[in-house]
Formats: structure tokens, C-alpha cells, sequence
């Protein structure tokens, strides 16, 4: 298996080998990439419970103290009948809550989850054993802050930029034409400009998704960290897990 950095920044130049994917599950060479957390379409079991979404067992992490509180904000993450609600709002009612030496295991408890869901989801497993080992994943986190964006994926902003642009162009050039006629327009152009920039950031879920790809491929275990999530003291739901 190739090595992946986690937590180490990258550039990728763009190339045939290099697929970006976001919420709008683009189609690369006819494999449709639904890679994102909150995709309902693989849910999971893990520990007695199903999971919808991967991300749903990821911020049962961030509240996995032995406490009342922590107790009571995974349950409201299991019960939420909605993915991206529950991670917008329950993260922004709670996260004075989340556990401060989250960032500490965080990455590890990424790639035990996202591991976990490849073992328990046929179709997500096979999904991701489609893409070719030569292909680079990388999380399209453009338009988010930019904080949190080239941690877990990476922004182009020189396409950005450049969209954002051709955008106001349309709307001063092309003010009368009906909506609909600029955005096909914008759409059009919008190609040309798909060979421009690089990608920025250390896409730790891109790079979490490859680690486990190639696991799958030649029949190996990721080379989880269990000695860190074992000392991390993970509970959830009161009962303490072991690695």
C-alpha cells in the first residue's frame, strides 16, 4: 500500500488521476462518487446499533465522555431522521461541549469509522474497491471555511476565483436573459476553466478513503492507531469501547 500523511499538506496538480468529489456526487468515468459522510445510501452497524451515516458515529466521538450530557447529545445523533441536520445543528447547539482532546484522535477515530462502515456495508465497499489504486481522491472542500476545509479535503481557489468571475460577467453581459439561459451559459463555460489551479490541503478524507480502498483491494487491515483510541477512553452510549 502507498503511504498516506494524514495530517500533512498537500498540492495536487490537476490530472486524469486525480477525482474530486463533494455532496453533488460527481460521475468519474462512470462511477458515480458518493464518498461523503452524510450519504444515507450505506448505512452501517457498529455495537449493537445501526448507523445512517458514517458521520453520525464520527461526532458520537466528538461527545464520548462518561457523562449525562454526552450521553444525552449522542442519542439526539442517533434519533435526528436527518443526516445533514443533525450535523449542522447538533454540532452548533453543542460544540462547547465536544470533547477538548478531540483533535488528539480524530483522525484515527475517522479511519476506524470509515473502516468500520466498509465492513458493514456491501455497496459502500464495493463502491470504493471500483476506484483504481492509481486514482488520487481528493475531498472538494472549496467553498467551505477555510479553517476546517484543508483539513479534511482541499480548495482550488484559482478555479474558484475564476468562476466566481465568470459568474459576474454573465449577470452584467447578460441581464436580460432569463435565469435559467445564464446558468446554462455559466454551466457551458464553466468547462473550459476545469484544467485550472491545483488542489490545496491535506484532504485527510480523501486520503482516509484511499487507505482503506487499498485495504480492500489486497486483503489488509488500515494501519489504525488502537493503542491511541484505547488510551482516548471512547464511551458511547455509557459503555466504554475496546480496540
Amino acid at each position: 500500500m502507498k503511504n498516506y500523511y494524514l495530517g500533512r499538506e498537500e498540492t495536487y496538480k490537476i490530472s486524469p488521476q486525480v477525482w474530486t468529489y463533494d455532496l453533488l456526487k460527481p460521475v468519474v468515468n462512470g462511477i458515480q462518487l458518493n464518498f461523503c459522510n452524510t450519504a444515507e445510501e450505506f448505512p452501517f452497524d457498529f455495537n449493537g446499533r445501526t448507523y445512517a451515516e458514517s458521520m453520525r458515529l464520527f461526532m458520537c466521538g466528538e461527545w464520548s465522555d462518561n457523562t449525562e450530557e454526552h450521553h444525552r447529545i449522542q442519542n439526539t445523533i442517533i434519533q435526528e431522521q436527518n443526516g445533514w441536520v443533525c450535523y449542522r445543528f447538533v454540532t452548533a447547539l453543542n460544540s462547547r461541549q465536544i470533547r477538548r482532546d478531540f483533535p488528539a484522535f480524530q483522525m484515527q477515530w475517522m479511519l476506524f469509522v470509515t473502516w468500520q462502515k466498509c465492513k458493514g456495508n456491501a455497496e459502500f465497499r464495493n463502491l470504493l474497491q471500483s476506484i483504481p489504486q492509481n486514482v488520487t481522491l481528493v475531498l472538494n472542500k472549496t467553498g467551505d471555511h477555510p479553517k476546517t476545509a484543508i483539513v479534511w479535503g482541499a480548495r482550488n481557489m484559482e478555479r474558484y476565483n475564476q468562476e466566481k468571475n465568470l459568474w459576474k460577467d454573465l449577470a452584467s453581459q447578460s441581464e436580460y436573459l432569463p435565469l435559467a439561459e445564464r446558468i446554462r451559459i455559466r454551466d457551458r463555460e464553466k468547462v473550459k476553466l476545469k484544467n485550472v489551479g491545483e488542489w490545496k490541503g491535506q484532504n485527510n478524507m480523501g486520503k482516509i478513503l484511499m487507505i482503506c480502498r487499498d485495504c480492500l483491494i489486497e486483503g489488509t487491515e488500515p494501519p489504525i492507531n488502537y493503542d491511541l483510541l484505547n488510551r482516548s477512553n471512547i464511551y458511547l452510549f455509557g459503555e466504554r469501547l475496546t480496540f
